[in-house]
């Protein structure tokens, strides 16, 4: 947790960093790349890429694996908490900072107040899993390291993109747009309620299957 409260301060550095970039491969004229790209749904997707999703993920995976060689975790079980732990302290100062406002935004960031969490609890089971087929000396180690860092980070991008950098909702408010709009709200809708539900499943599941997990052993 100690860890996953550095993860937003490095970042938003790393945020930083690829702006400066993107500024010099547009000739240093202000622009990003999710300014110049044609559509909604690829303006949203592309912002919610670089702003968000992208660099705090690659943090928190990096956390992730300092966190193993830190503790060495003897199970996939094990796995799982260490990255449950990392989301939850980056999810504590995000909510601080974000959720600090005012009330009412405190009040509607709750529902996803485990977001991050599960974020990183399916990181670090892929992780697990990864590590775990290796032992095995089996050849699905490759394909479950890819899926630790890819799901969660495409699972993000679609969330961010249909909520905070929902374009095609920011453009129908701003211009009075009502069709925009509605499209816009409804992509949000959908995605929010999915991903609400999806999260508290994968909990569940998480939960039910503890024996199952803990009897998956990694030795160090």
């Amino acid at each position: 947790m100690a860890l996953g409260l550095l993860a937003p301060i490095l970042s938003t550095a790393l945020l930083i960093v690829l702006g400066f970039i993107l500024m010099q491969v547009n000739g240093g004229q202000g622009q990003s790349l999710k300014d110049v790209v044609p559509t909604y749904t690829l303006k949203s997707l592309v912002a919610a890429f670089l702003s968000a999703s992208f660099p705090e993920e690659l943090i928190k995976f990096l956390f992730i694996l300092l966190s193993v060689k830190l503790v060495k975790p003897k199970n996939i079980y094990e796995y799982g908490l260490l990255g449950s732990g990392v989301g939850t302290g980056f999810t504590f100062l995000e909510q601080m900072a974000y959720g600090g406002q005012s009330p009412i935004t405190a009040l509607v960031r709750m529902p996803f107040f485990a977001m991050h969490m599960v974020f990183n609890l399916i990181m670090a089971i892929f992780l697990g899993l990864a590590m775990y087929e290796k032992q095995k000396g089996r050849s699905g180690a490759t394909l479950h390291a890819i899926l630790a860092f890819v799901v969660p980070l495409l699972w993000h991008t679609v969330f961010d993109a249909s909520t905070t950098f929902n374009r095609m909702l920011q453009t129908g408010l701003d211009t009075e747009n009502d069709l925009l709009r509605n499209v816009g709200a409804a992509i949000a809708l959908i995605v929010i309620v999915a991903s609400v539900t999806l999260q508290f499943w994968l909990l569940v599941q998480y939960k039910k299957r503890t024996k199952e997990l803990c009897a998956m052993e990694i030795s160090q």
